[in-house]
């Protein structure tokens, strides 16, 4: 059985790498490194934005405005929700979700 996750990739934006879009970009190539037969797709404002070292490897998909709203059904017969942001969805995901923090100021 094949695992299908789906990730919040609207961190990888034309002209602009950010911390948290090269965490998401290595995290996504050790996962397809370690996991070949796992199916990743990546929501994304922008989905030529995705970084080369994942070219052919992932799956991007078109992310609708207000993309909070819709990830309850967009994850719909997914296996995983992962996002490297802090803020969980507004509504209850249909499927476990992976959530990482990336700066804690006390």
């Amino acid at each position: 059985m094949t695992t299908l996750i789906l990730i919040d990739g609207r961190e990888f934006v034309l002209g602009r790498r950010t911390g948290i879009g090269r965490f998401l970009e290595g995290l996504l190539r050790a996962l397809v490194e370690a996991y070949p037969d796992w199916r990743l797709t990546v929501v994304m404002g922008e989905p030529q934005a995705l970084p080369d070292s994942l070219q052919g490897k992932v799956k991007t998909q078109q992310a609708p405005k207000y993309l909070e709203w819709h990830y309850p059904k967009l994850a719909q017969g997914y296996d995983l929700f992962v996002s490297p942001y802090p803020k969980l969805p507004v509504r209850k995901l249909p499927c476990p979700s992976v959530h990482t923090i990336h700066d804690v100021f006390i």
